[in-house]
């Protein structure tokens, strides 16, 4: 009979019998010895096969905890499997080398009709970029421009930030500034977000994403100015009185309460321990603002 061997079973069954066994030659080749294999050779041969397609995307899911549609890409081809791995030796952040991996690297290969095999940015070089992004050095936006350039040049991503002076700006103290500015500069926006356009917010982050070149962390940038609107619901009250009385917008208008106010809302007594200088500190309060408190 034809027996069909079932792939996901590792099994056979009855596909269709044979009239007459003879007729296909089904006897003993009187020139070929008997061959015994010992229990040790085979479970030695069984040990020794490689990892096999579906195997590996089990352990990427479970070592790496990426999803099973991520899983499946990288296992299905035996050289983007590899280079994943070597990449996440480096970067120690499995999703994101995924999708660089599949993103931008897998883009310029298929524009280029290249094997990641003769990839223009190894796996050591793509692992730093990556680890550049997690420990805050650089940000997304600057990384493709950076894996851009080290595709074309072959350089170093750390080479490359620092001919070009690309490193994030992690500053509070300086992204303060550029929030300062952006407001100061957009009074209409800062207006209407007062009315209740909520979704300016976003604004206000792009116009400081942009005052930076794109080199100030993100997140920072939205966790100051959340920080203002969080702890002061009127952001334009809060913007007012950085300029109007001089104070810093991350730290001291934040924590600032009723109790720091005089009783006529003449002016504010800041303690040493939230002040730059370490000593107390009274600051005037305009009219224009007393109005509005």
């Amino acid at each position: 009979e034809t027996r069909l061997y079932d792939s996901q079973n590792n099994t056979t069954r009855p596909m269709r019998s044979k009239e007459y066994a003879n007729d296909y030659r089904y006897f003993p080749e009187p020139d070929l010895l008997p061959i015994t294999l010992e229990k040790d050779f085979i479970e030695s041969v069984i040990n020794g096969m490689p990892e096999m397609p579906n195997e590996k995307k089990e352990r990427f899911v479970s070592k790496f905890s990426l999803s099973n549609y991520d899983a499946d890409l990288l296992a299905a081809d035996k050289d983007i499997a590899n280079y994943f791995e070597e990449v996440v030796k480096i970067s120690d952040s499995p999703k994101l080398s995924t999708n660089w991996i599949m993103g931008e690297l897998s883009a310029l290969l298929n524009n280029e009709n290249l094997n990641i095999r003769d990839s223009k940015v190894s796996s050591d070089k793509l692992g730093q970029l990556v680890l550049r992004i997690e420990d805050g050095t650089i940000s997304g936006k600057i990384a493709k421009d950076i894996f851009e350039k080290m595709w074309i040049s072959g350089k170093e991503v750390d080479e490359i930030i620092k001919d070009e002076g690309l490193e994030q700006v992690t500053d509070d103290k300086q992204i303060e500034a550029m929030i300062d500015e952006v407001i100061k500069s957009n009074p209409e926006q800062l207006e209407q977000y007062r009315s209740g356009k909520d979704r300016l917010f976003g604004f206000f982050v792009g116009q400081v994403m942009q005052a930076s070149q794109g080199k100030a962390n993100p997140k920072q940038v939205n966790d100051i100015l959340k920080s203002i609107e969080l702890y002061n619901k009127h952001l334009y009250l809060c913007c007012l009185m950085t300029y109007g009385c001089l104070l810093r917008p991350h730290r001291e208008i934040r924590e600032l309460t009723w109790n720091d106010f005089s009783d006529n809302l003449t002016q504010i007594n800041l303690s040493g321990k939230r002040n730059k200088s370490g000593r107390n500190r009274i600051v005037p309060v305009p009219n224009y603002i007393r109005k509005l408190l």
